[in-house]
């Protein structure tokens, strides 16, 4: 999940969903054995009783999905490039960056706070950040 190739994986690239379904899986086998064995077991020692996995009910996603989280990845990594580039490699500025690209205000005019890391954005964020995000390197871009 974490490791490629014998190698850490940047946390960019670690898709967050396969770590809550991990730690699903980690949290009912425990209780699991907890209930059967009375307390820690081993792998090894679960295998056969009563160990579960989690798993996803439905059918597996459309191509046009697997396209737009496809997109969506692409983007990510854009928007990315981008705010390091404005921020100079200074992570810190760059999430001050898009953090003020991504507030707003709601009905009631309270200003809601922006993302501050790009893994918070949403599917249905990413194509108008990426706008924002594009639009606002492009301005910085003809300033320097």
């Amino acid at each position: 999940m974490a490791k490629a190739h014998e190698r850490w994986k940047p946390t960019s690239e670690i898709n967050e969903s396969d770590i809550i379904h991990t730690a699903q899986t980690v949290a009912y086998n425990r209780a699991i054995s907890d209930l059967i064995c009375g307390g820690e077991v081993t792998w090894e020692e679960m295998q056969g009783k009563a160990s579960t996995k989690v798993t996803f009910d439905g059918p597996p996603p459309s191509p046009e999905t697997e396209g737009e989280i496809r997109k969506e990845e692409i983007q990510r990594a854009e928007i990315g490039q981008m705010l390091l580039e404005m921020s100079a490699g200074d992570r810190e500025k760059g999430a001050d960056i898009l953090e003020g690209v991504t507030e707003w205000t709601n009905d009631k005019g309270e200003l809601i706070p922006g993302r501050r890391d790009i893994r918070q954005l949403t599917l249905k964020q990413m194509g108008i950040v990426h706008h924002k995000v594009k639009a606002e390197f492009n301005t910085w871009k003809e300033n320097t």
